[in-house]
C-alpha cells in the first residue's frame, strides 16, 4: 500500500461510513482503527449497523483541508462484518493505543469497554478503495485496491 495512504488512515480518527435505509441515504461517523480493515465500535442498534451489517455500503476517510491541494481522502465501498474473537482481539489492542483516552475508565479489556459504551466490534473490509491526494495534482486519484 502507498506511504501516503497509511500515514492517512493512521493520522485520522474518524470514518465516515453510509448506507441505504428505506431507500433513503444515512451517514454516521466512527472512530476507527486500520489493520487491513478499518475497526470500529458501535451500537447493534444503530442505523449504519442494522442497515450496513453484511451489505455493500460506501465510507469516507479524509483530512481537511483549507486549500484545494491539501486535499486527502479516500473513497470506499465495501461490507460492514462482524470480526472473529481472534481478529478483533488483535484490533481491539491497535483501538485501545489510538484511543487511549476513551478507554482509560473501562479497564482496557474487550469486556470491559463493550460493556461501558453498549457497543460492539465491527470491522469495514474494503473491496474498493480510491485515494485522492491533491498535493500530487488537482483530482490525483489512485486506485489502493479492487476486487
Amino acid at each position: 500500500m502507498e506511504k501516503s495512504f497509511l500515514e492517512l488512515v493512521t493520522a485520522q480518527k474518524t470514518m465516515n461510513i453510509c448506507v441505504i435505509e428505506n431507500n433513503l441515504p444515512w451517514c454516521a461517523p466512527v472512530y476507527f482503527v486500520f489493520d487491513e480493515k478499518f475497526y470500529f465500535f458501535s451500537s447493534p442498534e444503530s442505523i449504519h449497523i442494522l442497515y450496513g451489517l453484511d451489505k455493500k455500503v460506501s465510507c469516507t476517510v479524509f483530512c481537511d483541508g483549507f486549500e484545494t491541494k491539501k486535499i486527502r481522502g479516500l473513497q470506499m465501498r465495501g461490507e460492514i462484518l462482524k470480526p472473529g474473537f481472534k481478529e478483533a482481539s488483535k484490533a481491539f489492542l491497535k483501538y485501545i493505543k489510538k484511543f487511549s483516552s476513551l478507554v482509560k475508565n473501562s479497564g482496557k479489556d474487550f469486556s470491559g469497554f463493550k460493556d461501558k459504551f453498549k457497543s460492539e466490534f465491527f470491522c469495514f473490509e474494503p473491496e474498493y478503495i480510491v485515494y485522492t491526494d491533491n498535493s500530487k495534482g488537482f483530482g490525483n486519484k489512485t486506485i489502493i485496491k479492487a476486487k
